[in-house]
């Protein structure tokens, strides 16, 4: 992969044909929140609205929670197994979105069998099949990133300096290297961006030099287990995953959604169970806390979520405990747990643990990551507060027990990147105050009992040295928070491009009656391919989404970009383009049939702009775009038509010249920038006319190309 893809975002859509959903695709908690708790959750939402009026009390959101517990609707769900554990072979991913952070475009993927191993190939094997939407959305990426000069943050040089110390990536995910192999636990990576220093962006697999890499994955809720932040790595990748025997609503069967991904280097850690990969020896220990307090309706549905905590010890030095969201549960104490992993692992250097405030009552969880968790409360327990995680005082005491040396809060951001997706802390603020959810870094100082270890806070892009000092890779800058931009809204996209084998004319007819919805809009179309222009405001944008959504459905590729591929050559000045866009509209917008459509290209060739174009131009444009030669096309009405090129265009007319092919460009020392553009913009609409009447099959003999080109360049009929 190159610099580019850095800076492409990855989200993986699940299509989920469960009765009641499950928690990988979010159909699962939208079906607890709307349907079984929808009378709370609609209370809660009205409050976290600023809607006028007091919060309900604690009595009232319990009698509202026994309300909808005691409907037959709830009753008859609870009592299904399907809704508990949902069958894991009817949940596959659908599709992929990305979204490129340097142009703007989004590219949908509809996934078949073995779809993410294609995506997977095409992002590490450069030689493989090259499927043209994805080709030109990572081209396009690419070049501006090369036009920005971005390079990555750790060159092989700064990322060995310091082989064996953890380095802390952000929230969840540290890394670990011995030099010649990369270790990762819980991978969540950030697109870099433009509104970043361009010394201080997030990190990803690009960064690192190393070419062997392995991933610890804790467990399954989304800030630990992203798919889309999965699929940065190599098909080659080695996976260790907790064991988890049945996919339930709180547990994902890791192992078998890897494999949905495309990975098939996938080895299952049980508790106690150790694995060594190059200088690295990884324990699994056991996995307390993040659990709702209970334990599920009936001993026959009590389950839990099944993770793993892991001891990663280096060959030369440094031990670190990863304890992830863990804390205590009805299994067992988190202070218990403390000596159990002393007495297994011994003393460790660097502890990593959040210490977390979520101190909540039940009904809470509906606004949550996590409102299953609700359904596993027993009825007479909806009035306890709940605290699934580790708070200050516990993570001082643990941090005792373990003899640790160094104690880094974790998993609560560490970059503005972070806070953006509403993960905890942006450290670089010095303000940096505990909330209802999370505690301040500076906890820990206050209320630690002993001097033997010392907390340490980490900012995203940082690692540990033995001696307990954060430092910066000398190729990063230290950042400041001033040096952020503000965040810009996203482009408006109202072009389209469409492809995909299903593609065929039946679905093209279908694609142009979707286009009364905005009467601006207009497409071109070729086999397999087709792109539709929105107008440019509202209806347009509209009219895109909704066409995303019929792609999905029917399994066609999609790409929305604010520039359309069809027009690339003019996409480096606005006036270009809108004469483009103008062209192709009145040329394409309505393909009745070949002589209609024939009228209106005679029409654009013989128009004031276009009509001073020199045949031979014109004849040498397309010797150069199409690859053949016109038959001779004599001049109409003796006379050169008089000059008739608006200013703007003569002005950006060199600017614009730049992005054409080197047979175009020879073409400029004769004829000039502007006649050139001109004859290459006369060329594609004419071009793009017949190929639409074909993909139509709106004539019944439609004339070779060289002929209907000949047509359209002539009066005569």
């Amino acid at each position: 992969m190159t610099a580019g893809h850095s800076f492409i975002q990855v989200r993986v859509l699940w299509n989920d044909r469960t009765r009641y959903g499950a928690t990988l695709s979010g159909r699962a908690q939208d079906f607890i929140r709307e349907t079984l708790h929808q009378q709370t959750h609609q209370t809660l939402s009205r409050v976290s609205r600023g809607h006028p009026g007091a919060r309900p009390k604690m009595s009232e959101r319990m009698r509202l929670l026994h309300e909808d517990r005691n409907s037959k609707l709830y009753q008859k769900v609870i009592s299904d197994s399907s809704f508990w554990y949902p069958e894991k072979k009817r949940v596959w991913p659908g599709s992929l979105i990305l979204y490129s952070h340097l142009t703007g475009a989004v590219l949908t993927i509809p996934l078949a069998k073995k779809g993410c191993e294609q995506f997977l190939n095409f992002l590490h094997n450069p030689g493989g099949p090259r499927p043209i939407l994805w080709a030109r959305f990572f081209e396009d990426t690419q070049e501006a990133a090369q036009r920005l000069n971005i390079a990555p943050l750790m060159p092989a040089s700064a990322a060995q300096k310091f082989a064996g110390s953890p380095l802390f990536v952000g929230h969840a995910c540290l890394t670990w290297s011995d030099g010649a192999h990369r270790l990762w636990a819980d991978p969540l990576f950030s697109p870099k961006s433009l509104r970043y220093p361009s010394s201080y962006q997030p990190l990803s697999v690009l960064d690192f030099p190393e070419n062997e890499h392995a991933v610890l994955l804790t467990h399954s809720h989304p800030d630990h287990f992203d798919p889309g932040s999965l699929l940065r790595f190599a098909p080659n990748t080695i996976f260790f995953v907790p064991e988890v025997l049945r996919e339930s609503l709180l547990s994902v069967d890791m192992k078998f959604r890897l494999r949905q991904l495309g990975f098939h280097r996938i080895r299952t850690l049980r508790w106690q169970e150790s694995a060594q990969w190059g200088l690295f020896k990884i324990t699994a220990l056991p996995f307390y806390g993040e659990q709702p307090l209970g334990g599920g309706p009936s001993v026959e549905l009590s389950d839990y979520n099944r993770g793993n905590t892991y001891c990663v010890e280096f060959a030369k030095g440094g031990k670190s405990l990863i304890l992830a969201d863990s804390g205590s549960d009805p299994r067992k104490n988190c202070l218990e747990n403390a000596f159990d992993i002393l007495r297994d692992t011994g003393p460790i250097d660097y502890l990593f643990a959040n210490h977390r405030r979520w101190d909540l009552d039940p009904s809470q969880y509906l606004r949550s990551s996590v409102p299953q968790y609700l359904c596993y409360v027993p009825d007479g327990q909806l009035g306890l507060r709940q605290r699934i995680m580790m708070n200050p005082q516990e993570l001082v005491r643990v941090a005792e027990i373990l003899g640790a040396r160094f104690v880094i809060p974790y998993a609560m951001g560490g970059a503005a990147w972070h806070e953006e997706m509403g993960l905890g802390f942006n450290h670089l603020r010095r303000d940096l105050k505990s909330t209802p959810y999370d505690s301040s870094p500076e906890d820990l100082r206050n209320i630690r009992l002993k001097k033997s270890w010392v907390p340490t806070t980490l900012l995203a892009g940082q690692y540990l040295s033995l001696s307990g000092r954060p430092q910066w890779p000398k190729t990063i800058k230290k950042p400041r928070l001033s040096s952020f931009k503000r965040r810009e809204a996203l482009p408006r996209c109202h072009y389209i491009a469409i492809a995909g084998k299903g593609l065929s004319s039946s679905v093209l007819q279908e694609i142009s009656s979707l286009l009364f919805s905005d009467k601006g809009a207009f497409f071109l179309a070729t086999a397999r391919f087709c792109e539709v222009y929105g107008s440019p405001n509202k209806q347009g944008v509209a009219l895109c989404q909704g066409l995303q959504s019929f792609c999905q459905n029917n399994s066609l590729h999609s790409s929305q970009s604010p520039v359309p591929m069809t027009a690339r050559p003019f996409s480096e000045n606005q006036v270009w383009l809108d004469l483009f866009r103008a062209v192709q509209r009145r040329a394409l917008r309505a393909p009745a049939n070949p002589q209609e459509t024939l009228s209106r290209l005679r029409g654009i060739r013989f128009s004031p702009l276009f009509g001073a174009l020199a045949p031979n131009l014109i004849a040498a444009t397309c010797r150069s775009l199409l690859g053949f030669s016109l038959p001779p096309v004599k001049r109409q009405g003796g006379k050169r038509s008089p000059r008739r090129i608006p200013r703007p265009l003569l002005m950006s007319a060199p600017l614009v010249a730049r992005q054409l092919p080197p047979q175009a460009r020879r073409l400029m020392s004769r004829y000039g920038a502007s006649e050139v553009l001109l004859s290459l913009m006369l060329i594609k609409v004419l071009h793009n006319g017949y190929l639409t009447m074909i993909a139509l099959q709106e004539s019944q003999d439609p004339l070779n190309e060289s002929d209907w080109l000949l047509s359209a360049l002539t009066k005569s009929t």
